[in-house]
């Protein structure tokens, strides 16, 4: 069983009221957020003797641990809006996640911002620009997973993961309501 719980805040909603002569705040949710699985995961590392999943004389068959969960947190906020076209905007947005399950989760923390530019070509309405980074961390059983097997292997060593870093640049453009590329 999956359960999810959220908590979130959003501003301007339905509702919401403005003095006169006050301009229209810029839009923003906030998100903090749980899950958790009831289900079975596999260990990261060891078998279910207790042994290296990389040893010779493992099973080959992980340890099973009972539950899974994680926190994370979503910002969305509005940093810039064309006061002629209200369409066209610039959001800045931020994703955390992490989990202290090390034994049986691959990654332990995942941190991702950027920037979106709604309309960045006046009268393009649909189009989207978008750009930005990420990091993610692997879990600590992970990379011991990765160090046992670089021990009992005798073979060229393989890499240990441990955490990756990226950039993304993206750009949507509608080619009709119905195709975008």
């Amino acid at each position: 069983e999956l359960a999810i719980a959220e908590l979130q805040y959003a501003y301007p909603s339905l509702g919401s009221m403005l003095y006169a002569g006050e301009s229209e705040p810029l839009p923003r949710t906030y998100k903090l957020g749980f899950w958790y699985d009831s289900e079975h995961f596999p260990d990261q590392e060891f078998d279910n003797t207790g042994l290296a999943l990389a040893n010779p004389g493992s099973t080959g068959i992980p340890q099973s641990h009972r539950g899974n969960y994680s926190v994370y947190a979503v910002m969305d906020q509005a940093v810039w809006q064309d006061p002629e076209e209200s369409d066209r905007s610039v959001n800045f947005f931020a994703r955390a996640m992490g989990t202290p399950l090390a034994d049986r989760n691959l990654i332990a923390f995942s941190l991702n911002a950027g920037f979106t530019f709604h309309e960045p070509f006046l009268h393009r309405d649909d189009d989207t620009f978008g750009i930005a980074m990420g990091y993610t961390r692997v879990s600590g059983a992970a990379s011991d997973a990765d160090r046992d097997t670089n021990f009992f292997s005798g073979a060229a060593p393989i890499p240990v993961r441990s955490s990756e870093t990226f950039i993304e640049v993206t750009y949507q453009y509608e080619v009709a309501p119905w195709w975008q590329l």
